[in-house]
Order: structure tokens, then sequence, then C-alpha cells
């Protein structure tokens, strides 16, 4: 560009008019080919600030983590994992993490030194939106976590940790074999309190094992007088926030609250898998295999087997399935909770007292919480 400025003079008082226009379109051309220089020098520039820019931004978070060295390991793992502490999104929500002291089931600190719930943020924003719902109309009160994200290996301790037998433990825990949305930060267990921070009358603790504790049960539990309409309106109310935030609840949890699917978890979030930097967790959560829940329930066992339009089914539609050596024989096929107790219900009017409910996926027995937890 300032050769060409430099030469204006010279084309001017050197050359003969005729060739005026000619040197006029050189230099042009001269000015032109200097611009189109400098374009690329600035896109250069601009390249080298972007890359700069990442590069800061790479580091100030590298630095940001290694600042918060004195945060519990659990917090490090689940700051470098991408989740986010719900609190620094609303302070407001209340954070009670039953696994972070002995006030659980299993009497026992899970969580170590671990104070405030993480999840992954698209799921913390919609926990901040349903704190939002709830406070419009109720402003004294407010949501408080009781766990959010579980890493799979503190869902292995659980397992091998209560005090029940193995083909027991799924009416309790999740197996670690399905795993649970709380392994990917996208559910959430919660309540309600009050300005005092007493939490709203639910009809039972947090993480109660009875039926009592089960929503799809809730309105025959009111109409036998075992769960009061105040205790359902709680529910109802913290349902009612949760559902307008996009979350969705399960049949046998009041406090659970799931953001997505378990599919769809695994295709947008990363498994937490470990609590600790040197654990290694087996999991079979990798497998890519099709839903297809039912519950039945079972209304007899057997060494031997027994024709299914046998008298002492009293005229049920039975089916019968071959499991751990053993006949057994089932009716129904419910999609649901609710269908399947409904039908336990009048099977036990038949006389069948010790009939109960067991849960298959693709004809093949698995527990029913784990049904539950694969559930769409």
């Amino acid at each position: 560009m300032f050769y060409a400025l430099y030469l204006l003079p010279n084309i001017f008082f050197l050359s003969d008019m005729p060739n005026i226009c000619i040197n006029i379109i050189i230099l042009f051309l001269i000015i032109g080919q200097s611009c189109k220089v400098t374009k690329h020098e600035e896109d250069s520039v601009v390249m080298v600030k972007h890359e700069e820019k990442k590069k800061e931004i790479y580091i100030r978070k590298k630095t940001e983590i290694y600042i918060q060295k004195n945060l519990p390991e659990l917090e490090q793992i689940l700051i470098e994992s991408g989740l986010v502490k719900i609190r620094d999104y609303d302070s407001s929500i209340q954070m009670d993490l039953k696994y972070a002291c002995e006030n659980n089931f299993l009497k026992m600190n899970l969580y170590g030194d671990l104070k405030e719930g993480y999840l992954q943020e698209p799921v913390a924003k919609q926990l901040v939106k349903a704190q939002r719902f709830l406070k419009d109309t109720f402003p004294q009160y407010s949501l408080v976590v009781f766990d959010a994200v579980r890493p799979l290996s503190i869902q292995q301790m659980m397992w091998d940790s209560i005090k029940v037998s193995v083909d027991q433990r799924s009416h309790f825990l999740s197996n670690p074999s399905f795993g649970s949305l709380h392994n990917f930060g996208a559910a959430v267990d919660v309540s309600i309190v009050d300005a005092d921070g007493k939490e709203l009358d639910m009809g039972t603790a947090y993480d109660s094992f009875e039926p009592l504790a089960y929503p799809a049960l809730e309105n025959s539990f009111v109409n036998k007088g075992l769960l009061t309409k105040q205790q359902l309106e709680n529910r109802m109310l913290l349902r009612r926030v949760m559902r307008k935030s996009l979350f969705k609840e399960i049949p046998t949890e009041w406090w659970h609250f799931n953001a997505c699917s378990n599919k769809e978890a695994r295709v947008y979030y990363s498994l937490i898998r470990n609590h600790t930097l040197k654990r290694k967790t087996r999991t079979h959560l990798d497998r890519d295999g099709k839903v297809n829940i039912c519950f039945k329930v079972q209304i007899k066992v057997s060494m031997s087997q027994i024709e299914l339009n046998s008298p002492e089914f009293k005229g049920l539609q039975v089916t019968s399935y071959k499991h751990k050596g053993l006949y057994k024989y089932v009716i129904g096929d419910c999609k649901d909770i609710a269908s399947v107790y409904d039908l336990l219900d009048r099977v036990n009017k038949l006389g069948f007292s010790d009939a109960f409910i067991v849960a298959f996926n693709n004809n093949s027995r698995i527990e029913v919480r784990d049904a539950i937890e694969l559930m769409p």
C-alpha cells in the first residue's frame, strides 16, 4: 500500500498523457494487491487472538480446578466431569444430602465431606425453574435436595453394604448393573421445607421402602385412611412444580424425579463412574439393549409342572416360566405399577395370599425396582 502511494507522483510526472490511464490501472492493481495482503494479515491476527482466547479459557478453568484442590476429592471429580453445583445457580435451594451423613437407611456416610449437590447443567437449570415456580405461589417454601448425582461406585457400595440377601437387595436399591439416572447426574431427590426449614409432611420419610411411599397407590391409601388429604396435597404440590420444569416422577418414590429417560441420558451425558480417582467400577450400563418392561403377579411356585387348566388356579388365565430350577406361575401383563397392584389385590381376595409382583424385560425376569429404573 505504501509502495503504491510512493509511485503515484512518478506515474503522473514521468509518463506521457496517453499512458496515464494504463499507469492508473497499474496503480489500482498495486493498491488492490496491498489491500489483500493487509486483509490476510488481519485474518491471521484474529485467528491468533481466538486461539489465545481459547488457551486463556483453558488455563483459567484448569487454574480454577487447581484452586479448588482443597475441596473433597468427590467434589473435585464432579467438577472435572463437567457437573455444576446446584446452589451456584440458585442459592435459595436448600441442601440436606442424606448420604453425606448417617441419617439414611444404611446408617453410613457415603459422600464424606461433600455438602453440595451436583447435577448436569441443564438439569440444575430445570431445578432452578422448579424452585421459582414453587416460590411464585408459596414464597415461604423452598425445595430441599436429599440426593443429586450419585457415582456408580457409590451405588455399588450401597449394594454391597445393605444387610439383606443378594436376591432381596433389588427390593431396596437399584442394581448397579442397571444403574440409575442418579449415576448420570440426571435425577434428583427432593422435598419441600417451610420458612423454618421444616419438611412438609409427605406421609413417609425419605427413602421409605413401604408401599405408602408409592405415588401410584396414593388414592387407594387415602381411601383407606392411611394417607391424609394434606399429605397428598403436599405431594401433589411437589409434583406440580417439578412437572412444570419438565421433571418426571416415578411410581414408587414420591421424592424421586428424572430429568430425562435412561436412553436419553446415555446419549447426552457421561456416566459418573467413580467417587475416587483410583477406584475402577465394572458395569453393564454400556449395553444398548432394547427395553420392554411388563409386570405380572406370581401366584404359585412348584418343583414339578402343573397343568395350566388345573382347578388349583381357580379359573385364572395362567402362564408359566422356569426360573432358578423352579416352575413359576403368573397372571397378567401390566405396563405400570398401579395396574399390577390392583391385580394383586384381586388375586389376594381369591385366596392367593402368598402372591407377589414380578417384573420382566423382554420376557427375562428382573427385579421390580430395576424394571422401574429401566422404564422409558
